[in-house]
Order: C-alpha cells, then sequence, then structure tokens
C-alpha cells in the first residue's frame, strides 16, 4: 500500500528522531530526508510545531488502543494492572519504533512546556484505565498506579531498546 507525502515526511521525521534526537531535528534535514522541498513541508504542516503535533499524533496513535482495554472485575487491582502492562509490552514488541518515538519525544516535551498538551490524549486514557483499576481496591490510588505505569512503560524501553541513546533525551 502507498503512503501519503504527510505520512512519507512523518516517517521520515522519525528516523531522524530516532537517529539523532528531538533537539538535532531541524526541517532542512527533514527535507533532505524525506526527499521533498522545505516548500512540501509547510504545504503539509504549515510550520514546524505543526508538524511535531501531527508528529506525536502520529506515534501516539499505537498507544491509543489502550482505550479499548476492559478491567476485568472479576480480577483485582493488581491482576488487572500486570494485564495492561502486558498489553503495553505486546505493544512494545509489536510497535517498537513508535513507541520509542513516543516514549523520545514525551522525555523531550519535558524540556519543552508547549509540547506537553499534545501527549494529552494517551495520558487522559492512560489515567482513566488506571482509575478504573485503582477502583478496585482501596489499598491503590490512580497517582501511585500512574507511577507504576510510567516507571513499567520507560522500564520496558530501556529494555527493549537495543540501542539507547541518552544524550537524543536531553541526558
Amino acid at each position: 500500500m502507498k503512503k501519503n507525502k504527510s505520512s512519507e515526511i512523518l516517517e521520515s521525521a522519525i528516523d531522524i528522531i530516532l537517529d539523532r534526537g528531538p533537539s538535532a531535528f531541524t526541517l532542512r534535514e527533514l527535507s533532505k530526508k524525506a526527499e521533498v522541498s522545505l516548500g512540501a513541508i509547510n504545504y503539509h504542516f504549515l510550520s514546524k510545531g505543526t508538524l511535531y503535533k501531527k508528529l506525536i499524533a502520529y506515534v501516539s496513535e499505537k498507544l491509543l488502543v489502550l482505550s479499548s482495554f476492559e478491567i476485568d472485575e472479576e480480577k483485582d487491582a493488581n491482576e488487572n494492572m500486570i494485564m495492561l502492562l502486558k498489553r503495553i509490552n505486546k505493544l512494545f514488541i509489536e510497535h517498537k519504533r513508535e513507541i520509542r518515538s513516543f516514549l523520545v519525544l514525551k522525555i523531550h516535551a519535558q524540556t519543552y512546556p508547549t509540547y506537553q498538551p499534545y501527549f494529552t490524549d494517551v495520558e487522559k486514557r492512560v489515567e482513566k484505565c488506571l482509575s478504573d483499576i485503582a477502583n478496585l481496591d482501596d489499598s491503590y490510588s490512580t497517582e501511585m498506579l500512574k507511577y507504576k505505569f510510567w516507571s513499567a512503560v520507560f522500564y520496558s524501553f530501556l529494555v527493549l531498546n537495543e540501542e539507547i541513546k541518552l544524550e537524543h533525551m536531553g541526558f
């Protein structure tokens, strides 16, 4: 199946970000990688900020499968949390490139708060799942489960990422 030009540009942007990090990302480099003019990038995305927003949405799409996560009320909060994390691990294996991109961009957004709102949709869906799990057991708070969840996700990222480029993440 042939991808549209916007998708090809976004795929090239992912390649650059995973190879060199979001801080090194430029539209000129993207133009070369995607084999399109700067005008074509501006036509499809209007600005670097819009491109960044669409890129986050593009890589977040894989994580949005969380919205279909069904809580098993027959199981306790721990078992539901384990089921959710197993689903995340499966996503890491099946969509490693997109998930790596999402996490690199999320870490990068900590430095640039203007980009943080672009992650809201995924974070709301994750929070809803964790809130539903927390409601199964009074000993768990949503905040504690959020901490455990994101810790597990970032741990999975580190374990499954064969080449960790911490300098791309601001370290």
